[in-house]
């Protein structure tokens, strides 16, 4: 993926950070350091999926994830999980799909990462619901990714799914849903043939599609 340069690394950025930290309802005033040492972490990581260099970004990754763990060492686990995934990525000969699907799942991890650190305290009822936002994130995104390696239409039953599993459970509404099969039916190699060889664009999936989700939850 190393040929998506800048766009593709703020992309993968949006991506990791944007929902878990709108999600939280976190005010700017309440924006520690230790917490921006983590979102900059997040940034070298994004980047090195793009141009830049993988080995600079992951010095930069480290040094900045362990600024993030003081006074908090409990996050130290995920950070190391994070740098140790990302150099299995990186200096492995792996092709597009495989990277990108190995990256969303380091997502996952992230994702986590910046909740804990925002939330400090997560209830079971609370880390439920992240996590099957999570997954409706994620996985859309990935079962698009290679929908056209699955038998049939089998992404397709699975998405609608989905979809309607997110309702049923009240973590999609109506538009949400809705855009969840409009966005993956948009990016679906079947029908945009050349969308495989842009990974940037279903990070893009994802990330619209958190957005959707923390407006409407916002607006009631």
């Amino acid at each position: 993926m190393k040929n998506n340069g800048l766009l593709a690394g703020v992309l993968f950025f949006a991506q990791a950070t944007l929902f878990p930290i709108l999600n939280s309802g976190l005010p700017l005033t309440q924006f520690s350091w230790r917490l921006a040492a983590l979102v900059a972490m997040a940034l070298a990581l994004s980047f090195t999926q793009s141009a830049f260099s993988p080995r600079a970004m992951l010095i930069a990754a480290a040094v900045l994830g362990l600024l993030g763990c003081i006074g908090q060492w409990q996050l130290l686990p995920l950070v190391i999980t994070q740098l140790g995934f990302s150099l299995l990525l990186n200096f492995q000969q792996l092709n597009v799909r495989v990277q990108l699907s190995g990256w969303f799942i380091q997502v996952i991890f992230l994702q986590l990462l910046l909740t804990i650190a925002v939330v400090q305290v997560l209830p079971a009822a609370f880390l439920t619901g992240l996590l099957l936002d999570i997954a409706l994130l994620i996985l859309p995104a990935l079962l698009t990714l290679w929908a056209d390696r699955l038998p049939g239409w089998s992404d397709v039953v699975l998405l609608v799914a989905m979809a309607g599993g997110g309702f049923l459970l009240q973590r999609l509404t109506l538009v949400t849903a809705a855009a969840l099969l409009i966005l993956t039916a948009l990016l679906n190699p079947r029908i945009a043939k050349k969308a495989s060889s842009h990974p940037a664009l279903y990070a893009a999936l994802a990330t619209v599609q958190g957005l959707l989700m923390t407006l409407t939850r916002l607006h009631g």
